[in-house]
Parts: structure tokens; sequence; C-alpha cells
């Protein structure tokens, strides 16, 4: 029996899996279980949900907020990675070793420490014991807030415009893998995927809609997307693609829908749009499925940025002509400028005092 596309009968493992995160965090909130308090001020961006809401160009907007102040860590479990134990990601590394996200953010900022390991607190308590005049300042955490192991000096909520917390189930009916009243643990929650012609009336409505509380602060993210660029470093850079050009898409993250839609607007002639899972190994069947979409002319291959890291470890198995015509298509994120000063001074303000002490 199913409800739109979900099997109802899902619902009875997702009624257990929420009756077992509401023991979890009753524990915590009882006392039972300790979090761990780090004497670096961490600061956790996660969701209650799986994948989908951003959570890595958040991650880079708040580095490019900091990075000018401050000495930054980014602490991050590195999903997918075959790699085991913690290690320091360097520009360098293989994505199929560290992970794509964490390869994605080093090699966007290589002044900071990426630091994967799946135990957080050992993690912290390996950042607190460096070299003073190297220890970070702060520690960005990715995809932390489900884990009460440690305890954040601020913690932000990513949940998405078209598809908010609030309308949502546990997983696997739905995709919630923590309970919406989690939220009340965040100092901010951040709207993410806004459109660009959201009215006032609608941003009061989904602020309506959110379960708030005083302390709280609500942000609206929009996604930036920049200007195609070449993923390989090439002898031979081939012409850029115009709106003309026969372009295929391919993509292997959470929520595909969006890079689709921004490929198509900018290259109306796209003629495939190919779905991996998220964090897609990529295997030699792909790459030959991959190169026969190049062959001819003027055919062009746009990826995300994170399926890029992928990729990047197969340059050896594509000839120059194929890695001229392999781009990805990078994306950031911005607030308006009266939320980014706001959510700048509490994010220092937390710095500072290693929490708000509300």
């Amino acid at each position: 029996m199913r409800i739109g596309s979900r099997n109802i009968l899902l619902k009875v493992p997702a009624l257990l899996y929420g009756w077992g995160v509401g023991v979890r965090n009753f524990l915590y909130d009882e006392g039972m279980l300790k979090g761990y308090k780090s004497s670096i001020p961490v600061i956790c961006i996660g969701n209650v949900a799986v994948g989908g809401t951003g959570k890595t160009p958040h991650v880079e907007r708040v580095i490019r907020m900091l990075r000018d102040e401050y000495r930054i860590a980014v602490l991050t479990r590195g999903y997918g990675r075959s790699g085991k134990g913690p290690a320091v990601v360097s520009v360098d590394d293989d994505a199929s070793m560290v992970g794509d996200e964490p390869l994605q953010i080093k090699r966007k900022f290589p002044e900071v420490i990426v630091y994967v390991d799946g135990d957080r607190k050992r993690a912290l308590q390996t950042l607190e014991q460096m070299p003073v005049e190297l220890r970070p300042e702060v520690v960005v955490m990715d995809d932390g807030f489900q884990h009460r192991a440690v305890i954040p000096a601020y913690s932000i909520v990513l949940t998405a415009y078209d598809h908010p917390f609030t309308r949502d189930s546990f997983m696997p009916y739905g995709t919630l893998r923590d309970a919406p009243s989690s939220t009340d643990r965040a100092e901010s929650i951040i709207v993410t995927h806004t459109p660009d012609d959201c009215k006032p009336i609608d941003l009061r409505m989904m602020m309506g809609e959110l379960p708030l509380k005083d302390y709280q602060d609500v942000y609206f993210s929009r996604p930036v997307y920049g200007a195609v660029t070449p993923l390989f470093d090439t002898d031979q850079p081939g012409p850029a693609p115009t709106p003309e050009s026969r372009v295929s898409a391919v993509a292997g993250i959470a929520d595909p829908e969006h890079f689709f839609d921004k490929v198509r607007e900018l290259y109306p002639e796209t003629e495939e749009l190919i779905v991996y899972d998220d964090h897609h190994s990529y295997d030699e069947d792909d790459l030959e499925e991959l190169r026969e979409l190049i062959r001819e002319p003027d055919c062009y291959l746009i990826t995300t940025e994170k399926d890029g890291m992928r990729l990047l470890s197969h340059a050896d198995h594509l000839t120059p002509e194929e890695r001229s015509r392999i781009l990805y298509l990078p994306i950031e994120v911005s607030l308006s400028p009266k939320q980014e000063r706001r959510f700048r001074e509490r994010l220092q303000r937390a710095i500072k005092n290693n929490g708000l002490h509300l």
C-alpha cells in the first residue's frame, strides 16, 4: 500500500526509529549521557533530515565569514571514504580516501585544517593538543547536529525551503533522522534554496511554520552559481561551451534537481541528465558512459563540484581532449546584507564566549 510514492508499511519502522531517537535524546537531556564541551569553540552546521539542504556550501560560507579573523579547522566524518581512522586532508588527496566534501573544502581553502574522523570527541581532543601557535581558534563541525557527544558553542540547523522538516517524517518513511523538537537546541535555523522570487509574505509564512524559540534567529539563504569551470588543469584548454552547445549533466548528490535546473537554464540544448546516488564512486563502466557523451565535437559534460572531486582521481584514464570538455558548476550561498551582519555578529559572540550563554 502506498501514499504518493511512499510505502505506508514503512510507517512501522519509522515509529520504532522515532522512539529510539526520543529515548536517546531523553538520556542526553536528563544528563544520563554526557556531551563533551571543547575548549575550542565549535560551530556546528547540520540538519535533522538526511541530505539535500546544502551543508557544504554553508560550511564554506561560514569559513569565508571567519577566515580573516581566526585560524579555522573543519571537522567532518568524510562520508563514503574508504580510508579508515582519523586523517588530515591535503589538497593532493584522493576523494575515495578522505571523502569528496572534505577534499572540496581543502582545495578551496588550503589554509584551513580539514580533519576527518567519525569520532568527533576524539578529533576535538586531538586538535586541542596542537601547539598553541597552530591550534585552531574555531572548529566548524560539518553535519554534527545529531551527534550529541559534542556540545557546540553555536548550532545551525539547515532546512530546505521546498521541503522543511515540519512537513517530514522519520526514516524510512520520510527523511528525518532526528526529532523536529531537537531544533530547539539550535541558535539559528537557515532556510536554504530560497527562491529568488520569494515575497516577504512568503518568508513570514515560512517563519510562522517553523517552531521557533525566542532565542533563535532565522535566515534565508539563496544559491549563487558561478561560471562553469574546467575540472582538470590542462595544457590544452578547449573552448568554453556556449548556450547552443550540446551539454550533458551528471550529478551524484542528494538533491540534484536544483543543479539540473540551473544547467538547463544556462544550456537550453542540454541533452542528457544522469543521476547517481549521493557520494557515488565512479568506476570504469561509469567513465565509459561519460566518455560517450563527449566523443563528438562541441559536446560537454557538466557536473557538480562534489562529483568533480571524485572524478579527479580518474584523470589518467581520460585523454587531454576529454579532460578539456569536463567542467563543473560551482555554487555558493548568500544571505541578505542585513542578515549576514546579524549572523556574523552572533557567530563572533559565540566564538568569543565559547557559547551564547542564553
